[in-house]
């Protein structure tokens, strides 16, 4: 019974060692076959935790929010028709307030008798208070260049019928005049009253067709001087 045993343990023994040797033997490269470019590193997993912390987060910055806002802040300008074209116009009156303005035009009088064609000159500034009301403050020269001279300084308004590239308007105006006529000079306040039509009024460039009527409440050998021109003015 003992040498059985024995017998045994020396196979199992044999057994061990053969099996060992032939694990030392084993060629991994016929059983797997590896190239260079097969053999990639591990991405660093510090790494990785960035990136995944990061991108949500940027996913919803500033500037991605604006990028993503700016199509449809640019659909809603088209849609509401403010875009301005080539030329600078909007569709509606300009931004711009205050404009300087000159006029000239021809001239006659009442009451107050002349020698030549008389003529009417004008310059000052507009301002634009809404798209139907404006104020301007003028300085006005009507004379023949002869024996009559008004000159004047005016405070006034112009009220429109629209807010549209070409609108009519109504005009008044409040002033301090001097005036020489007939051989003789007074001073005193003058009321005018206008009438016309602007051009362009949606650039900064604009044509003012005009009518004038004007009194002086100071006589000239006892007359009131009733002046009227038309002219043609210009703001820019």
């Amino acid at each position: 019974m003992r040498v059985f045993i024995m017998t045994m343990a020396v196979l199992a023994a044999v057994n061990l060692g053969v099996m060992a040797f032939e694990f030392e033997e084993f060629d991994y490269d016929d059983m797997y076959e590896f190239s260079d470019d097969s053999l990639q590193p591990l991405p660093n997993v510090e790494e990785n935790t960035a990136v995944t912390d990061t991108a949500p987060s940027e996913a919803f910055t500033e500037n991605n929010i604006l990028e993503n806002s700016e199509p449809d802040t640019l659909i809603t300008q088209e849609q509401s028709g403010e875009d301005k074209d080539s030329s600078g116009s909007t569709g509606k009156i300009t931004d711009r307030r205050v404009f300087v303005t000159a006029a000239f035009g021809t001239a006659g009088f009442f009451n107050l008798s002349y020698d030549k064609r008389p003529y009417n000159l004008c310059y000052g500034y507009v301002m634009t208070v809404n798209p139907y009301v404006s104020g301007r403050l003028t300085g006005e020269l009507t004379t023949d260049l002869s024996s009559v001279v008004i000159a004047a300084v005016e405070l006034g308004t112009d009220m429109f019928t629209s807010d549209a590239r070409n609108s009519p308007y109504f005009g008044a105006g409040l002033g301090l005049a001097a005036a020489r006529g007939e051989g003789k000079t007074n001073a005193g306040v003058t009321l005018s009253a206008s009438a016309g039509v602007y051009l362009f009024r949606t650039s900064s460039f604009q044509l003012n067709l005009q009518t004038r009527f004007f009194g002086l409440f100071s006589q000239i050998n006892g007359k009131y001087p009733i002046g009227y021109s038309g002219r043609v003015g210009v703001l820019f």
